[in-house]
């Protein structure tokens, strides 16, 4: 089965640091995002889980 994946959209990168962590260890695929208009614009090319 393929892992899932989760888009993460957060300004403060030691948190956004620590929630990918965390997230990885609970086996998703994590792509994080600083802003949410990156995070918009990637979702025209790419749809998450």
């Amino acid at each position: 089965m393929q892992q899932p994946r989760i888009w993460l959209v957060e300004d403060e990168m030691s948190i956004a640091d620590t929630l990918v962590y965390q997230l990885q260890q609970e086996g998703f695929i994590v792509t994080a995002f600083e802003r949410g208009l990156p995070a918009l614009d990637a979702a025209h090319h790419h749809q998450p889980d």
